[in-house]
């Protein structure tokens, strides 16, 4: 099973992610906005099912719903929302919601089918409100998630239509200079990397192929405690790519956006790194 989980903020949405790969041995995309989630659904092929903000800062759940049923007819959509969409039945067209914050446990029940229902308990509760106007608050059983965080998921587990070479695809993290850029999993040492991607019409291109052949190859020759290492550079499917260290946080960028500054001690500090590595 493929699920793509479309969310406005990747703090929560990630442990939801990581108990569904977990607990379903799924394989679990994560998009944080509306046109993230419908470009890796593009990119990589339509989720079998969705699990998806009612409504995002400029779009909707519902009319992402809608361009995803034309790539899969068979989708199955769950909604999240922050407001009550008790009144938003012909909007949810018999598609079950649950409020913020959901527990994963409840999650999961919705998710999976009885038969790999992971406990009695969880297979007991029911897959979806009976009338989409009710609360899904009320038609769940509240069930305490496990004490302790799920585990990665099985090397063996992933979609093969979500593979490129040793890695695994389970998140569209942006669109970079040279293409797509994921967050994966390098199956045959079951760590997670940053794998980074020529897009078509550049890779049409030799000197823009050369370009990033040779990018690679001058960020591996790099040796340094604040550089990444790349773990190797290839082509796959006819798509070149390369696998960096996967590090979870922030960078300069998102540190401008939300409207923060450095200090003079931490600015001269970024800047002495910097200088270190050239």
């Amino acid at each position: 099973m493929k699920i793509l989980l479309a969310a406005d903020d990747r703090e929560t949405a990630a442990p939801l992610a990581q108990a569904l790969r977990a607990s379903l041995g799924a394989v679990v995309q994560l998009a944080v906005g509306h046109d993230a989630a419908l470009g890796l659904a593009r990119a990589s092929g339509p989720p079998d099912l969705l699990v998806t903000e009612a409504f995002f800062p400029e779009h909707d759940g519902f009319a992402l719903r809608t361009v995803l049923l034309d790539l899969n007819p068979s989708l199955r959509t769950i909604f999240l929302s922050r407001h009550d969409l008790a009144d938003y039945g012909p909007y949810l067209a018999g598609d079950p919601w649950f409020p913020h914050p959901v527990d994963p446990a409840v999650l999961l029940a919705a998710v999976a089918p009885p038969a790999t229902a992971p406990s009695a308990a969880l297979a007991s509760v029911p897959l979806a409100p009976q009338d989409a106007r009710a609360t899904p608050a009320t038609a769940l059983v509240q069930l305490r998630p496990a004490a302790q965080p799920p585990a990665p998921p099985p090397p063996d587990s992933f979609d093969t239509a979500l593979l490129l070479g040793d890695y695994a695809l389970t998140e569209l993290l942006t669109e970079g200079r040279w293409g797509p850029v994921y967050e994966a999993v390098q199956r045959s040492v079951n760590r997670r990397a940053v794998v980074k991607t020529l897009g078509p019409d550049q890779a049409a291109d030799p000197r823009a192929a050369a370009a990033f052949r040779q990018a690679a190859q001058a960020k591996a020759r790099l040796q340094h405690p604040a550089v990444l290492p790349v773990y190797e550079a290839g082509e796959a499917g006819g798509v070149p790519f390369y696998a960096r260290e996967y590090v979870d946080g922030s960078n300069l960028h998102d540190l401008a956006r939300t409207g923060k500054f450095l200090s003079a001690a931490q600015a001269l500090e970024v800047v002495r790194t910097v200088a270190e590595t050239l």
